[in-house]
């Protein structure tokens, strides 16, 4: 199951060749240590099967700029989890936006550029599909420098608030963790080769959303943190990248909202317990995160 196939250009303005390897290795063993972790943590509350399919997974983190993770199995039938570093540094990009939006007061610039992220993801896979260039795609203070709209005016960094440090920290944890949850579900669901149609793949990302967020109450994980995460699987998952281009409406908190809410509605078909919680989880994401 692929939850996208997206490439990321690295502006060559805000780094070189070799910054950009560094950069991505240091993406990728700080998410390697996040999935480990992740994975101790939520392997006492996963059942009998779901531990047995989980003991069976090979996880990687290719060195890549593509912001890509998904669900399969290898030609020998092997189950694979791969998230990408650039998946890492694209998570990170957009909880770096959810903390000047919340502590910060840049009003309307989460929206703005999670939508100007996703699209230009969608446009660069589209473009390395037919061998054309790819576009360079911005981090939030790249882009507020070159583009500016509502993020004009961001700071360099946040070091100057520790409250905003450690809510940063805490997103980048859960968002990779959620990410992980989404594509264990794959596996647990039994969705790894059952797609027939984009309508199949829509159905079986909203099950994965559900069976992770499920999976995250029973480990007792901070949902709302994983707000980054939300918005890229609200923008990307289960969509053509032809229709992800041609949106038009606002990509942010209303669509993070209304994805939970689609998992709600799934938690509750199937009797997942706590699904109460995830009614404070949208009640904290609101007014957290408030939409604008």
């Amino acid at each position: 199951m692929l939850l996208s196939l997206i490439l990321v250009a690295f502006s060559p303005s805000l780094a070189t060749a070799q910054e950009s390897r560094e950069s991505l290795l240091w993406y990728r063993d700080t998410a390697l240590k996040v999935l480990e972790n992740g994975g101790k943590l939520i392997r006492p509350v996963l059942s009998v099967e779901e531990r047995r399919i989980q003991s069976q997974l090979d996880i990687s983190v290719p060195v890549s700029g593509e912001s890509g993770a998904y669900a399969r199995r290898s030609k020998d039938g092997r189950r694979q989890i791969v998230i990408s570093a650039g998946m890492t540094r694209t998570l990170e990009w957009l909880a770096i936006a959810f903390v000047f939006e919340r502590h910060f007061g840049f009003h309307g610039c989460l929206d703005e550029y999670a939508s100007y992220l996703v699209r230009r993801i969608a446009e660069n896979s589209a473009r390395f599909k037919n061998n054309e260039p790819l576009k360079p795609v911005y981090p939030p203070q790249g882009y507020a420098r070159t583009i500016g709209g509502s993020c004009q005016g961001l700071p360099r960094n946040f070091e100057s608030s520790r409250e905003a440090g450690a809510d940063f920290a805490s997103m980048m944890d859960a968002s990779l963790l959620f990410i992980y949850l989404h594509e264990l579900a794959h596996h647990t669901l039994n969705h790894i080769g059952n797609t027939d149609s984009l309508r199949t793949s829509r159905a079986q990302e909203a099950e994965a959303d559900a069976w992770a967020i499920s999976i995250a109450f029973k480990a007792d994980f901070d949902l709302v943190a994983a707000a980054p995460a939300f918005t890229l699987i609200a923008g990307l998952g289960g969509s053509s990248l032809e229709d992800e281009v041609k949106q038009t409406h606002p990509l942010g908190i209303r669509r993070v909202l209304s994805m939970l809410t689609e998992a709600h509605e799934i938690m509750l078909q199937k009797r997942y317990p706590d699904t109460n919680k995830l009614d404070r989880v949208l009640a904290d994401i609101r007014r957290k995160f408030p939409s604008r």
